[in-house]
């Protein structure tokens, strides 16, 4: 079931004037339309100010927060979004300028705020008395911003590429508060209460459960209202808030109704209240919607009346991709009430829901606020952290305002940064060239000095150049103290010990209690080895400065854990768990010492705390075994029993993690644990060796495989596990040199190991290799002598494709096979589907309760005769391809769903095409425009991928602004172009291949592909593909590697 997602910006109107102005009541803008230049103030209050900005690039800090800060305690007419981006400059300032205690006493007499802007400004006033320590007056305050934190949380459900989330799920179209759901790798999940009371509303579901990537989870909650508003004509101020690392769905639940009307009993739980499929960084009331009653009247049920009498209903659907897991809701302005406090009462909320019809939801308006908008996004952002409309408004106004020409170029420049975890030279020269732009216009800018020096230091590291500038903004500025420390940061990639000591000296004689400089001269200090003088300096920037300074904190813990210092490692932890009590690392740490100390009441009750948080955390599972362990051996009276739960540990975090070969190896040890398929499906071959050693060679061989056997255990999480036993004997010279010695078939994510490695001489004797590793070492060979070899082959994450299995595996080679078997052992609770190519043998299946055991096996194959230029084995031979995916739509509704948001246009990309298709009619040759502007203008790169890029392209506009790319890049780029020219276009996959055989691609395996292009289709029908890598090949001439293929195209 697709919902349309909302992106709730939240954003207005931002100004510089007199700077720069805009008008309040400007016609929103389509958002593909390029931003207009904003229109003439209306109101001085809704206004910088010329000196906020001029202090701003100039590296003083103080005095642009003075500016800032006076307006924002004058009678003021901001708008909210104005309000929003202000408290967060003026909060950045605070902590630029050392002054947390002077933010503090602004904030509380700040008295004049947009209403639903107050709320923010209470936030600011809760982070800024816990960074001084004040965590008391920070709690209470926290109160009065209605967090919900009574929750259940359940999950992980799994979200590959988005499509958890996408699709409905089982506690939408089946929501039982006492349910057992089947989630990620098959493991079940209920709703189970959050162990600890979230501090500041951050629920932190990383923390919470494993996997904690690719995954989706639920919270669910009850509110008991006791009564209605005694005057129905009026609709309660009330509103749902959210902040979050990604994305979520908010249901407020409702029966759900088929399109005739009708009652679905057992449909999806229905009243979306707020959605987002944003990927950013948790922020506060990133997302709202207006709520209030549903009153008796049924003329004015809707639009915003969604609360009852009685129990209601909060159902959160949070995902993840990678990253921080978190997310904060907000109930705000509701009448008197009460959370839920069991499953039951949830449970009551849930029959509740069934009887009330869905309603529709007025979600905070999306207002194009030009600058403000892009000022919002760059300091208080709500948008995915992938969008460019910051950049996009910046670059249209930067040269919309003489006077401002400096402070818009700065701003772009800071727009301009790349958001992908590897930048690209293309946009981030744009961002250099922009702040030397912005010296050139202000000379005292110092602000684009000590940019251009961490351009310097970080993207290009150039020391040189980095220093030269570090040093320019602290002549420009030398009272800011940004400057001076990233001078002293610079210093040490120079290694200048003598000045950097001299100015941190200085520093910390200047500016006794600044957080940056006590956290920089801290962690200098510990360069230099001295630790003490370093415990020192954090302890006072944790007094003094900052108490929430997480680096200082950490850094001071580890190194209580290091000197074996419990007190101090307590303390700190108590401390760090105060402002998050979803915290795991110090349960590590804390494990550590307490087991150093011998310690093990505490070091296992240390396990268990982290175990309420996350159960199937296989560290701490891990752990408990350890503890468990250590037990047995003090105490003997109950060894027997503390070392069977200690196996009992090991086993389970084993099963959480099933990729943890280390845990395997150690359970082999601990308990004699052998891989359980392994022992029951791996056969004696002594005899069929004993039985080749009789029979004659055939010396135009290098050798033959006598035996191959390969047992490949599937996970839940499709994920393998791979036992492997081969029989070679030597039949020449060459074979002699091959089978010397012989390495596990393992690649990258996998880990392998020899465990039996043995040969059989001509004479009957045997003589033991030399196991190293995952390789075998075997003793000089002889002419007809078997080597028989063992392996064991572990995945040890996830492929790219996540819970996805596939295989494509020959049984004949290009020497001969005596015996060769597959076997497959398969879950029931995942479907796995064949294809059987070139005549290979059909299986045989095995019921074993929880699994399947699918077995092909084959006698006698003859070898397959290599000649040049013929396609590959798996094309020629006898061959088993396994799938969970049954066909191609279900796979390439995968693909789209991971390409999908990819294919977004962008402003400038629209002026492009314009420019290339302009005066051509026939789509043809717009086609043709556009083919050989990607050809030539976007330069490839087969290695310009990285991590999920291996396979997700990055998006059109990433592609189009840094002009590089490889194929499935190009590939994006062009399908976009082409699709603003109003001509379609569709992305192909293909395999690439000089010698192209019998291609089958039945069954549904990205093993079948290596390549990507494009699909056009005309008006009149016809297909077209274009290759974007095909730099010599024109629009009509498809390169000859792609000629012939069977192709896959995503629509």
């Amino acid at each position: 079931m697709h919902r349309p997602i909302a992106k709730l910006a939240l954003l207005a109107a931002l100004a510089l004037t007199p700077l720069l102005s805009l008008g309040s009541s400007q016609a929103p803008a389509l958002a593909q339309d390029s931003p207009k230049p904003p229109a003439a103030a209306q109101t001085p209050a809704a206004a910088f100010g010329r000196g906020f900005w001029t202090h701003y690039l100039q590296g003083n800090p103080a005095a642009a927060y003075e500016e800032l800060a006076a307006l924002l305690k004058s009678k003021h007419s901001l708008s909210f979004d104005e309000h929003r981006a202000a408290l967060a400059l003026l909060r950045n300032l605070a902590l630029e300028s050392g002054d947390l205690a002077r933010l503090k006493g602004d904030l509380a007499a700040m008295k004049t705020a947009p209403e639903r802007s107050m709320a923010a400004l209470t936030f600011e006033h809760t982070q800024t008395l816990r960074k001084l320590g004040l965590h008391g007056e920070a709690d209470q305050l926290s109160g009065s911003l209605d967090y919900v934190t009574d929750w259940w949380v359940c999950g992980p459900f799994a979200n590959e590429r988005g499509q958890g989330f996408s699709d409905v799920l089982e506690p939408e179209s089946k929501l039982d508060a006492h349910a057992a759901y089947t989630g990620k790798d098959g493991q079940l999940c209920s709703f189970r209460r959050l162990p600890v009371k979230p501090v500041d509303g951050v629920v932190d579901l990383g923390a919470l459960l494993r996997p904690k990537t690719e995954a989706v989870a639920f919270l669910i909650t009850a509110l008991y209202l006791d009564s209605e508003p005694a005057d129905k004509e009026k609709t309660a101020n009330a509103a749902v808030s959210v902040g979050s690392d990604g994305p979520f769905r908010v249901f407020f639940g409702a029966a759900h109704r088929d399109d005739s009307g009708n009652l679905v009993a057992g449909g999806p739980v229905s009243g979306v209240a707020l959605e987002s499929e944003a990927e950013r960084r948790l922020g506060f009331d990133q997302d709202d919607s207006w709520v209030g009653w549903r009153n008796a009247d049924q003329q004015r049920i809707g639009g915003t009346h969604v609360f009852s009498k009685g129990w209601n209903l909060i159902l959160v659907k949070s995902a993840v991709s990678e990253g921080p897991w978190r997310i904060r809701v907000r109930a705000a302005s509701l009448p008197k009430g009460r959370f839920a406090q069991t499953l039951n009462e949830v449970q009551e909320a849930i029959k509740a829901s069934g009887t009330r019809d869905p309603l529709g939801f007025h979600q905070s308006p999306v207002r194009d606020g030009q600058l403000g908008e892009a000022l919002v996004e760059l300091f208080a952002p709500a948008l995915d952290r992938n969008d460019g409309k910051a950049r996009r408004i910046l670059a249209a106004l930067q040269d919309s305002a003489p006077d401002a020409r400096a402070a818009l170029r700065f701003l772009l420049a800071e727009a301009s940064k790349s958001s992908v975890r590897e930048a690209s030279g293309r946009e981030e020269n744009r961002r250099r060239e922009l702040l030397e732009q912005v010296l050139k216009l202000e000379p005292k800018a110092a602000r684009a000095a000590l940019e251009l020096a961490k351009y310097y230091s970080g993207t290009f590291r150039n020391p040189t150049e980095a220093d030269r500038y570090a040093k320019m903004a602290v002549k420009l500025a030398p009272q800011w103290v940004e400057a001076r420390v990233f001078a002293a940061r610079v210093a040490t990639m120079k290694g200048i010990d003598g000045e950097i000591e001299r100015e941190l000296h200085a520093l910390v004689a200047e500016f006794p209690h600044h957080p940056a400089v006590l956290r920089f001269a801290g962690y200098y200090r510990g360069l230099r080895g001295d630790y003490r003088g370093s415990d020192e300096l954090f302890a006072r920037c944790l007094a003094k400065g900052d108490a929430t300074d997480d680096y200082c904190r950490e850094r001071l813990f580890s190194r209580a854990i290091e000197r074996l210092d419990v007190e101090a490692a307590l303390r700190h932890a108590a401390e760090t768990r105060r402002l998050n009590p979803f915290d795991l690392d110090t349960s590590t740490g804390l494990i550590r010492i307490f087991l150093a100390k011998g310690d093990l009441d505490q070091a296992l009750a240390e396990c268990e705390r982290a175990l309420s948080l996350c159960p199937r955390d296989d560290n701490f599972l891990a752990s408990r075994g350890e503890v468990l362990l250590a037990m047995s051996a003090a105490r003997p009276s109950e060894a027997a029993a503390l070392r069977a739960r200690a196996v009992e540990a090991y086993r389970e975090a084993l099963k959480a993690n099933p990729n943890r070969a280390d845990l395997a190896r150690y359970l082999e040890f601990i308990a004699d644990d052998k891989p359980e398929w392994e022992i029951r499906l791996q056969e004696n071959i002594e005899a069929r060796i004993l039985d080749a050693l009789k029979r004659p060679l055939d010396g135009n061989d290098p050798y033959r495989i006598v035996y191959r056997d390969e047992i490949t255990v599937v996970n839940e999480d499709g994920t393998r596990s791979i036992f492997s036993q081969f029989a070679y004997r030597v039949c020449n010279d060459d074979g002699r040199e091959l089978l010397s010695s012989l390495g596990a078939p393992a690649y990258e994510d996998q880990q392998g190991r020899c465990v039996g490695a043995r040969v059989y001489r001509a004479d009957g004797s045997t003589e033991e290799g030399r196991r190293v590793g995952a390789m075998a070492e075997f003793p000089p060979l002889r002419l007809g002598d078997v080597v028989q070899v063992r392996f064991r082959v572990n995945d040890t994450a996830q492929s790219f494709f996540g819970d996805f299995f596939g295989a494509i595996e020959p049984l004949a080679d290009y020497v001969p096979v005596d015996e060769v078997r597959l076997a497959y052992v398969l879950p029931k609770t995942r479907r796995f589907h064949e294809h059987l190519v070139n005549g290979a043998p059909a299986r045989q299946e095995k019921d074993t309760g929880s699994h399947m055991i699918w077995t092909y096996h084959a006698l006698s194959l003859p070898k397959i005769v290599y000649e040049p230029s013929m396609p590959p084995l798996r094309q020629v031979a006898p061959t088993v391809q396994i799938s969970t995916y049954q066909n191609w739509s279900d796979w390439g509704r995968w693909y789209y769903n991971l390409i999908r948001r990819q294919l977004e246009p962008t402003t400038e990309m629209r002026a492009k095409v314009d420019e290339l298709t302009r005066g051509k009619t026939d789509e043809r040759e717009k086609a043709r425009a556009i083919y050989h502007w990607v050809v030539t203008s976007v330069r490839y790169n087969a290695d310009w991928h990285f991590g999920v890029h291996g396979y997700k392209p990055f998006t059109a506009g990433a592609i189009f602004e840094r002009c590089i790319g490889d194929c499935k890049d190009k590939a994006i780029l062009m399908v976009t172009m082409l699709g603003i020219a109003g001509i379609k276009a569709y992305p192909v996959i293909i395999n690439l291949e000089e010698y192209r055989g019998h291609e089958d691609i039945t069954l549904p395996l990205p093993h079948h592909f290596n390549h990507a292009i494009a699909c056009i289709e005309f008006s009149d029908g016809r297909l077209h593909y274009v290759d974007g890598t095909a730099t010599f090949n024109g629009f009509d001439e498809l390169p000859g590697a792609d000629a012939g293929a069977h192709v896959i195209i995503i629509k």
